[in-house]
C-alpha cells in the first residue's frame, strides 16, 4: 500500500450499496458507486452521482444502474477497467455453492486507488475463494463481505473467506438493517463472534487514514447505512 496523501472515503447504503469517493488533485473528486439497489427492497438510495457503477450481478438490489445520476461508466462483466482514477478488476465467481446452478454468476470487484486495495465480494456465495480468485485479487487493504447467509455467504462462512483473503480490514454487507423488507437476511453478529469481536462504534462515513489500515491481523469496521427506508 502506498500513500499519497489524498483523502479516500467510504459510505454504505444497506444491502450491498457501496460509495468509494476519491479526491484527485487539481481534479473533481472521483465517485465509484458499487451495486446500487432499487425501491424493492423498502430502502431508498439517496440521490447519487457517479463516475463509475459496478453491478456484481443482474439483481433487482444490486443493479439499479438507472437510479444513478450523472453518465456513469458501467462495469457489469469480467474484465479490466481503468476509468476516473479507479483500476478495476471484475473476477468471475458464484452467486451459490453449487457452481451458480442456484442463484447463477456473480462477480468480485478489485478496485485499486493510488492509496488502498478494495475488493467487494457483492453477492458472493461460494464456500470459499478458488486459488486462482485468491491470484488475482492479490493483496487487499479492505473487503467488503456479504454475511446476511440465504442469498449469501453466512457470517461464519463469509469469515472463512476473509481469513483466507487476509485484507487489513474487512467490513460487514448484506445483512438485515431497520426497514429492509428481505426477511430472511441474518445480522452481522455472527461474523463479529467469529473473530472474537465486538461491534465498535459505527461509523456514517469512514474517512480512511493510514493509521486505521493495520499492518498485521484484520480489523472489523462496522458502517452506518446510509439509506433512507
Amino acid at each position: 500500500m502506498s500513500y499519497n496523501g489524498a483523502m479516500i472515503s467510504v459510505k454504505w447504503f444497506g444491502q450491498a450499496c457501496i460509495v468509494i469517493k476519491q479526491q484527485q488533485k487539481d481534479k473533481q473528486d472521483a465517485l465509484l458507486v458499487l451495486d446500487p439497489y432499487g425501491k424493492e427492497i423498502g430502502l431508498s438510495l439517496p440521490a447519487l452521482t457517479a463516475d463509475v457503477v459496478t453491478v456484481s450481478h443482474d439483481h433487482s438490489d444490486h443493479n439499479n444502474i438507472s437510479g444513478i445520476a450523472g453518465k456513469p461508466f458501467v462495469i457489469n462483466e469480467p474484465g479490466e477497467y481503468e476509468v476516473a482514477g479507479f483500476s478495476i478488476q471484475a473476477i468471475s465467481s458464484f452467486h451459490d455453492a453449487e457452481e451458480g446452478k442456484k442463484r447463477g454468476n456473480n462477480l468480485i470487484m478489485r478496485v485499486q486507488t493510488p492509496e488502498y486495495a478494495f475488493a467487494h465480494f457483492g453477492d458472493f456465495g461460494q464456500q470459499e475463494l478458488t486459488p486462482q480468485q485468491l491470484e488475482e485479487l492479490g493483496d487487499i487493504d479492505i473487503a467488503f463481505v456479504p454475511v446476511g447467509g440465504f442469498f449469501t455467504v453466512d457470517g461464519r462462512q463469509a469469515a472463512k473467506i476473509i481469513n483466507q483473503l487476509e485484507p487489513s480490514v474487512a467490513i460487514p454487507i448484506h445483512y438485515k438493517i431497520p426497514g429492509l423488507a428481505i426477511e430472511q437476511l441474518a445480522g452481522p453478529e455472527e461474523f463479529f463472534e467469529a473473530f472474537g469481536q465486538k461491534p465498535a462504534a459505527m461509523q456514517t462515513e469512514w474517512k480512511i487514514r493510514p493509521a486505521d489500515v493495520p499492518s498485521e491481523g484484520i480489523a472489523i469496521v462496522q458502517l452506518q447505512a446510509q439509506s433512507k427506508a
